[in-house]
């Protein structure tokens, strides 16, 4: 299954959000190369949504992995174009240059790119790419803790929530998906 026009820019915001998490404490090498490939992991969630709705609804595993082509795999585009990093930190730079309070206006930078996810299942699987990111370097800073429950209250949504949901509905559909027929 390829992403649609409209997922493919929301990958953007979510790697931008994730980038922005992990920049609270500086940009780790470990977190840099997670966020390389991160995207083929979002992509593998868009695949498996259908799924992971229906089994949400039915807790029938076999009904839920029928609506989607098997196997579920992780999407990576060679040599994607990574701009939207480039065009955030300068927008970054540019709030930045007239902050009079560098970590309130950085919670509102946050906010404001948060803002441009709305739906419940783009912002359950941001969470996870973020932590992803942000987890990769082995070293859970507070300030990057800090910028992922930033996100958390934004969206009402707790890690506690997110790992019960990602434990009951997304990890079986994603090991169904990945057995052979």
């Amino acid at each position: 299954m390829d992403t649609t026009k409209n997922q493919e820019e929301v990958i953007k915001k979510i790697e931008c959000l994730a980038m922005l998490v992990a920049m609270t404490d500086g940009l780790q090498e470990e977190e840099a190369q997670t966020l390389e490939y991160i995207a083929g992991r979002i992509r593998l969630f868009y695949q498996a949504k259908p799924a992971i709705e229906k089994y949400e609804e039915t807790e029938d595993i076999e009904k839920s992995i029928s609506l989607v082509d098997l196997p579920l795999t992780v999407s990576i585009n060679a040599f994607e174009s990574k701009e939207h990093f480039t065009l955030l930190n300068n927008e970054l730079e540019e709030m930045m240059a007239n902050s009079s309070s560098a970590r309130e206006d950085y919670e509102v930078f946050i906010k404001m790119k948060a803002s441009e996810i709305t739906s419940d299942f783009e912002r359950k699987i941001a969470l996870i790419a973020i932590e992803d990111v942000f987890s990769a370097d082995g070293v859970e800073g507070a300030t990057e803790k800090w910028a992922a429950l930033v996100l958390c209250k934004e969206w009402g949504i707790t890690f506690m929530m997110l790992n019960k949901w990602f434990n009951q509905y997304v990890s079986p559909v994603l090991e169904r998906g990945n057995q052979f027929e």
